[in-house]
Formats: structure tokens, sequence, C-alpha cells
């Protein structure tokens, strides 16, 4: 096998038995809430992987219902968000 084979089709984990069907997806009446809170400035710096920088002490917990996932079914989901940014001059990849 070719290495452009590979990437050509390579869209999930494992290459030759994905665990979610490939694209594109559609999502129908999803429902979000956002909490957006100040936290611990210090703790928020510890947490992030360097090169990152958190933006200030504002965080999020977000809740996601989405009723209806082409190809996934119904799923529900819950996630921390730190803004970040990556200091100029840091190249990301």
């Amino acid at each position: 096998m070719r290495e452009q084979d590979v990437l050509d089709g390579a869209f999930a984990m494992p290459r030759v038995s994905p665990s979610y069907p490939l694209g594109p997806y559609r999502f129908v009446d999803r429902e979000y809430l956002s909490i957006a809170y100040r936290t611990d400035a210090q703790a928020l710096r510890r947490l992030v992987p360097e090169p990152l920088v958190p933006l200030d002490d504002e965080a999020r917990f977000q809740f996601i219902r989405m009723p209806d996932s082409t190809g996934f079914g119904e799923d529900a989901l819950a996630a921390q968000v730190i803004p970040v940014r990556l200091p100029h001059g840091v190249a990301g990849t």
C-alpha cells in the first residue's frame, strides 16, 4: 500500500474498520446550553499545555444534545472549553 492510499482513505481509526461512517454529516435539531464563568487564571495556565496560552480567566461548560445525526444516531455530550491562543511566531501543526 502506498502512502497516498493511506492518506486518501484515512478518516477514522482503525483504517480498515472505521468506528464511524465517512461524511458528509447532517446534524438536525441540535440543542446547546453554554455556561460562561470566570475562574482562577493560574489554574487555567496549569491545565493548558504549552505553547498554548489561555485568553483570560474565562472558561465555559457546554451541554449539547443531538437527537438526529447522520450515521451516528442520537448523541449527547458535555464539554469543558478553555479559549486559548497560540503565541505569535509559534508554528502550529
